[in-house]
């Protein structure tokens, strides 16, 4: 169980604080910040009319919203942690007895080979405004943060600014593997144990992101992507077909708005859903394979 929040809302759901990247406001900034990828200061009058059409779109006009929207928001600094790289290096699958380390191990309970990842993951000792150390392993993002997972729980953790995380590959011209997790990408590193540095790999470290991928990739001359999309509601459908086909299924919606992109700028590429059919993803479904 999760006992530190990632995301907070305000009881009546018109303010919100994200504490993995330090940013909060209010709905509207919440809407435009989906929409477009891009961190939401103070909204201008055609950046609030995008916010207005992506709520419209997802879930009606409705004057339900009225009320929230001009109703206080938590503050755009609340009093939340907001954590900063004290030091990190290289991510090592021994411990000093050299038995295997217990992030090691976690990865193992994930059906993932420690050793085959470490050579793009980091050790990473962290802190919040408390002073007091944490520690997690992860890979660096764009913006020069870290995409963690915490030691202990293996919580998901954003340190430092969040963004998409880049590998490129050694030669000039390579394919390119696009994951929506860390995990999902050290699951394709141990099942198809690719050379190191042999494919660019993009990790989109969160469905928001994809925003901040495309811009990245808009100054890229087209090529070919292989897309691990995440089937969110695929949990759900096998329980419950009926309430799945009520429900958006962001994981979907996310890859779509990144092939369209790609799509539209000449790139070709294929998915590898087959892979996990009735599984959110490659990971949940190698878990279920494996026991």
């Amino acid at each position: 169980i999760e006992k530190t929040p990632s995301f907070k809302l305000t009881p009546d759901a018109a303010g919100w604080f994200d504490h993995g990247t330090g940013e909060g406001g209010n709905i509207l900034d919440l809407a435009y910040q989906l929409k477009t990828g891009l961190p939401a200061a103070k909204l201008d009058g055609e950046q609030v009319k995008v916010a207005l059409a992506f709520i419209e779109n997802v879930v009606g006009a409705t004057p339900s919203f009225e009320r929230p929207l001009i109703r206080p928001s938590l503050p755009r600094t609340p009093q939340a942690p907001a954590y900063s790289v004290i030091r990190h290096q290289p991510f090592s699958a021994y411990g000093r007895s050299s038995s295997l380390s217990k992030a090691a191990l976690y990865l193992g309970s994930r059906g993932i080979n420690a050793e085959r990842v470490a050579p793009y993951l980091e050790e990473v000792t962290y802190a919040g405004s408390d002073g007091q150390e944490r520690y997690g392993f992860g890979m660096t993002n764009v913006s020069g943060g870290f995409e963690l997972r915490r030691h202990g729980d293996w919580v998901k953790t954003a340190v430092g600014r969040k963004d998409v995380t880049i590998f490129r590959a050694a030669r000039a011209v390579a394919p390119w593997h696009a994951f929506y997790s860390m995990i999902d990408f050290c699951t394709f590193l141990t099942v198809d144990k690719p050379p190191v540095d042999a494919y660019n790999y993009l990790i989109i470290n969160s469905d928001s992101l994809v925003g901040k991928a495309m811009a990245y990739l808009e100054g890229l001359p087209a090529g070919f992507m292989v897309h691990y999309p995440h089937d969110d509601l695929a949990p759900i459908r096998r329980a419950n077909p009926a309430l799945a086909a009520t429900m958006r299924n962001s994981g979907l919606e996310a890859y779509h708005r990144l092939l369209d992109f790609l799509s539209a700028h000449g790139w070709s590429g294929s998915d590898k859903l087959y892979l996990y059919t009735g599984f959110k993803d490659w990971t949940e479904a190698r878990e279920q394979q494996l026991g």
